[in-house]
């Protein structure tokens, strides 16, 4: 399948199942009933690419045996999208180096490693966090963005493991970056800013169990979706500079 008709077929998944916000303007993402409330448990996913797409995602686990038998084990979860499964802090920060992380997938085992300050301010600047067996309110405290756990999302008990997805990216001149941040922060209204303001602003926030077939592929395509969202932003905004540039 070439490049051009999975992503085709990622951003329809997006707009009609993960729910991610595509905005222009500043808009807050949909609270999500859930993957599966919204497409059926039992309709089968497949992962539309033979080789995974080309991010840096990183997985953040305490130790690798421990979770192997679970859907979104190492092993597995490396397959479908090329991960690099790291155990320590210092193993994130090098991989960074290398390459800047594009997603950073946490463990629930591997949350007393984390740096909050540094994850707190690459979520701001568009790296997209995945947490395994995290209800959305310990995330939203780990990132200090309340918003995530707003109207309850992800918060409710499950049956076994699930993820919870977030991402966000705010684009344009700093003093507007600055407000457009802080009503994210806080799930506030949105700000008013003068019309003629070039900001872009996206953010967005998916869950569900991990308890299906499919679980994993699921996983990996609201991931991606989330992924393809941050850049397509990124570009949009490069394309508005460009064309405003004298």
């Amino acid at each position: 399948m070439s490049r051009k008709h999975w992503l085709s077929l990622i951003l329809l998944l997006s707009l009609l199942v993960v729910g991610i916000s595509l905005t222009v303007r500043f808009q807050e993402g949909p609270a999500q009933a859930g993957v599966s409330d919204q497409i059926g448990a039992s309709a089968p996913i497949t992962l539309p690419w033979t080789t995974p797409p080309d991010y840096q995602v990183v997985y953040l686990v305490s130790d690798r045996t421990a979770v192997e038998q679970s859907v979104v084990a190492p092993s597995r979860i490396e397959e479908a999208l090329g991960v690099r499964t790291v155990t320590s802090w210092k193993e994130v920060l090098e991989q960074n180096r290398q390459r800047p992380i594009d997603a950073l997938i946490l463990h629930s085992s591997g949350i007393s490693l984390v740096d909050k300050t540094w994850l707190k301010n690459t979520y701001r600047q568009g790296v997209v966090i995945a947490a395994i067996n995290v209800y959305a309110p310990t995330l939203a405290e780990l990132l200090d963005a309340p918003a995530i756990a707003k109207d309850g999302f992800a918060s409710e008990p499950y049956p076994g493991e699930f993820f919870v997805v977030v991402s966000r990216l705010t684009l344009g001149k700093p003093e507007d970056v600055v407000r457009v941040q802080e009503a994210l922060d806080s799930g506030a209204e949105e700000p008013t800013l003068p019309s003629d303001n070039d900001i872009l602003s996206t953010w967005g926030r998916s869950q569900d169990q991990l308890t299906y077939e499919d679980s994993l592929n699921r996983f990996a395509l609201v991931l991606v979706s989330h992924l393809e969202d941050i850049k397509s932003t990124k570009e949009e905004y490069e394309n508005t500079v460009d064309l405003n540039t004298p």
